[in-house]
């Protein structure tokens, strides 16, 4: 490693490349040197928004890869090519922090748990939630036994998208509404059209569920509302001319290794006042985040049981978390998801300098990713449970050892 910054490149220059920008802003070790994008107009367009900075702009991965001198990549492009794309950066001696998810199938999980513990590079996923003061304050609960023996967990993520999420302009690189789409010989569908699982964003409530747990799920079973969304053949947006086929929702149960039953909700297209909720339940009282916009979470603990006929006599109270003043440094504000995009990519500089363990290493990575890539599965198997993979060396499988021998 050399002395200074680390240089950075970035391959993919869509709707996250600008939050990216300014997180990288917000790490003083860190220098972006390059941009790749499929779309060279996207590139140019992005690279505008770094002023006078002068990066090398690059539509062919490989290329970039090849020709510029950087440690570290940051994979910030469709999911769907994630996995590949973090693998061929590991494979050219970079470390990767990706976006989220890790990967849409388990051939993606098991290549990036190979490639790994084979290039010995640093994997990194860049997850928030598990960042924050929620999680956090959590865990320790967890850790300390104040909730009991956790039984039950549930999470959504419902996210609604706008009307200009459905539609990109190849040529331009710009995502267009409904309406504009007409008569525009250069428009594509998003890749909206071609993620017929929501239940595959999953890892966004896996990550911090799974961290406060210091579990693993086992076991998934899952099922889906028909292919056709119901919510945009009730309210259209203007222009809509053909249905769109995702699923409105897909809810998958799941067992974990130390036996504690989770529900996980996730959809697209129905209205929600929050994307994100959580839930645990022990045998000692549990928490809960606000459902909606402005609500604040719940807790309820008791040491003893306090069952009077069919009533709890202790109430849920009223709680927020929040991060202590002095962990939070002044720039992280600036960066997106209310300023937790910096730690996902301050902790992993720290690796990269320090050689410390990832918050989110390759395999808890992959953890957050497998159950929803088996919960899809299920839906399509008409809600057959079905056994998520181990992906850690063991008694059965040695480091680096691939799985099928």
């Amino acid at each position: 490693m050399r002395m200074g910054k680390i240089r950075m490149a970035m391959i993919g220059c869509g709707r996250r490349a600008p939050s990216w920008f300014r997180t990288i802003s917000a790490v003083p070790e860190l220098e972006i040197v390059a941009l790749c994008d499929k779309m060279p107009a996207r590139v140019e367009d992005r690279a505008r928004l770094l002023g006078e900075k002068r990066v090398a702009l690059y539509s062919d991965h490989r290329k970039m890869l090849e020709e510029v001198d950087c440690e570290a990549v940051a994979v910030v492009t469709e999911p769907e090519y994630q996995a590949s794309l973090s693998v061929e950066a590991m494979e050219a001696e970079k470390d990767v922090i990706s976006e989220v998810p890790a990967g849409y199938s388990m051939t993606d999980c098991w290549d990036l748990v190979l490639t790994v513990e084979r290039t010995g590079r640093v994997y990194y996923l860049a997850e928030q939630q598990r960042h924050s003061p929620m999680t956090l304050s959590w865990q320790k609960m967890v850790r300390e036994g104040k909730l009991g023996k956790i039984l039950f967990v549930e999470g959504h993520y419902l996210h609604a998208m706008g009307e200009d999420r459905f539609w990109v302009d190849t040529q331009t690189g710009k995502q267009i509404a409904w309406a504009e789409k007409a008569g525009n010989a250069n428009v594509v569908k998003s890749r909206l059209w071609r993620m017929q699982h929501p239940i595959l964003y999953g890892p966004h409530e896996l990550s911090p569920l799974l961290k406060i747990l210091d579990d693993r799920v086992v076991k998934v079973a899952c099922f889906s509302t028909r292919t056709e969304s119901y919510r945009f053949e009730e309210v259209p947006f203007p222009g809509m001319t053909e249905p769109f086929t995702s699923p409105d929702l897909e809810v998958a149960m799941m067992h974990t290794e130390k036996d504690t039953i989770m529900r996980f909700a996730a959809g697209f297209n129905a209205p929600s006042s929050g994307a994100h909720w959580y839930h645990l339940m022990g045998t000692k009282g549990d928490v809960e985040t606000g459902r909606g916009k402005n609500e604040s979470g719940k807790t309820y603990f008791c040491e003893a049981p306090v069952i009077r006929g069919n009533e709890f006599s202790v109430e849920r109270m009223d709680a927020t978390w929040e991060f202590e003043r002095d962990r939070v440094p002044d720039r992280a504000s600036a960066t997106g998801h209310g300023g937790m995009d910096y730690f996902p990519l301050s902790d992993f500089v720290q690796c990269i300098l320090n050689g410390t363990e990832p918050d989110i290493d390759v395999y808890s990575a992959v953890e957050t990713a497998a159950p929803v890539i088996v919960a899809a599965a299920s839906a399509e198997d008409g809600g057959m449970v079905k056994t998520v993979p181990d992906f850690r060396p063991g008694p059965e499988r040695k480091v680096g050892q691939n799985p099928g021998g």
